[in-house]
């Protein structure tokens, strides 16, 4: 039974030499002392050739054909020696040597049905591969649409902090004239001091989320780099039920239920197999010394053939068969609870999409123009002495504040869209949950 290796294995080359052209693009970067850039797609490209989970995953899945191939191959014959009535003082005289061949043979189709299970778990091992590689992926985009948003925040927190302290200068020069008292330039003052503290906390997050992000896609220098791209573009309308019957129907998890079910009827049927006796036939030839009679010629070459059946009195495999058949079971409601999982999860993240589109526009088109043309006219007044210098930095703060706001709902709502299209699986550094030869595989915690 030929299988031909999952989805990828053939691009692993490919992928490699993207790894050394963006590495050598990054030790030129580097060296002409300018940060190195990536994309999105560039970074999934670097993820699937550098995340160790999916060699993991891919050696799993060779190991599960490696096992395949044995459980395909017959019992090997034994030879042997044995000899009988040997004299010591007279060893020529009287002795028997026979040298022969035993050749085990399985009865009750247990080698088919070894293989059979061995097949599944190969089937099983390569979905697991394409499963990986989904979650590395999910993980690289989302982490990318937080690290944008994150430089996004940190660029809104130094634009703050600037305007905030050259609040603080012109203050002190309002004091100078007599337009602005003692309270307002500590109002300011604190103001600054706060907004500093903001730009640090932002960029502490912006450091977290690029690091995170270098560790799923495997390369260090994707932390110190520049990202392209923009959380400005238009976001997709997606549909609840639309959405659920794709994932049920395209998600590895799925997937992995159903086979893992055909894997448990097949490791019951291996099992009844399993307490069925063989048969073991041994044939073989040699010499007999042994005279008859005295002066007679020895009895010379002589033949031997044997049978041997196990009688299955006490031991008919019948725990293992127990065990097998519970394990079907398991099989069969892991199935649903995977189903339920997704449905699940899924109204979690689209809740998320939702409520993020729904804030995205209200900012984009209502609240953020608003506070902009407030800002602006109390500037203006302020000029005309119209307004006082706090009501300018209220509106600051209240613009800046709606700016955080708008730029928040944008990375959530993107790392959400990233989930649904990676069908819900994420966490790509966590270990594959299958391994050749091991307990029902589950979809809990991540699915």
């Amino acid at each position: 039974m030929s299988r031909s290796m999952p989805t990828g294995f053939g691009a692993a080359t490919g992928r490699v030499v993207a790894l050394a052209i963006s590495l050598a693009f990054v030790s030129a970067a580097a060296a002409q002392q300018e940060p190195a850039s990536f994309d999105r797609d560039q970074l999934e490209e670097l993820a699937l050739a550098n995340n160790p989970t999916i060699a993991q995953a891919s050696a799993a899945y060779r190991a599960a054909v490696g096992e395949r191939l044995q459980a395909q191959l017959r019992p090997n014959p034994a030879i042997g020696y044995e000899g009988h009535e040997i004299a010591f003082k007279r060893p020529g005289e009287s002795t028997t040597h026979m040298f022969f061949v035993e050749q085990p043979i399985l009865l009750g189709g247990k080698r088919r049905q070894r293989t059979e299970v061995a097949a599944r778990e190969e089937d099983l091992a390569g979905i697991e591969v394409e499963a990986r590689k989904l979650r590395v992926l999910t993980d690289v985009r989302a982490h990318y649409y937080a690290a944008l948003a994150a430089d996004r925040r940190v660029d809104v927190r130094t634009r703050l902090t600037g305007l905030a302290e050259q609040a603080v200068e012109i203050t002190r020069q309002l004091m100078n004239t007599g337009a602005a008292a003692r309270p307002d330039l500590l109002e300011a003052q604190i103001q600054a001091r706060r907004a500093g503290l903001d730009l640090e906390r932002a960029r502490a997050q912006r450091s977290r989320v690029r690091s995170q992000l270098a560790a799923v896609v495997g390369v260090g220098e994707v932390a110190a780099a520049s990202l392209e791209g923009s959380l400005e573009t238009e976001i997709p309308r997606l549909e609840f039920s639309a959405l659920l019957a794709d994932i049920f129907e395209r998600s590895p998890q799925t997937e992995l239920g159903h086979k893992d079910l055909e894997r448990a009827e097949a490791v019951v049927r291996s099992a009844r197999a399993e307490g069925k006796p063989d048969l073991s036939l041994l044939g073989g030839f040699g010499w007999n010394s042994d005279r008859l009679d005295v002066g007679v010629e020895a009895v010379g070459w002589q033949a031997q053939f044997g049978v041997r059946l196990e009688l299955p009195v006490s031991d008919r495999n019948q725990g293992n068969i127990a065990a097998a058949l519970a394990m079907r079971e398991l099989a069969v409601d892991e199935i649903r609870r995977i189903e339920l999982t997704i449905r699940s999860r899924l109204a979690q993240v689209f809740a998320l999409y939702e409520e993020g589109r729904e804030a995205v526009t209200v900012y984009r088109d209502e609240i953020l123009p608003a506070a902009n043309e407030a800002y602006e006219l109390f500037v203006a007044s302020h000029q005309r002495m119209a307004a006082s210098f706090p009501q300018v930095l209220i509106a600051q703060r209240t613009l800046f504040q709606a700016e955080q706001e708008y730029i928040e709902a944008l990375g959530e709502t993107w790392v959400a869209i990233a989930t649904i299209e990676g069908l819900l699986l994420d966490d790509g550094l966590a270990a594959p949950s299958f391994l050749p030869g091991s307990v029902t595989p589950s979809a809990s915690g991540h699915q």
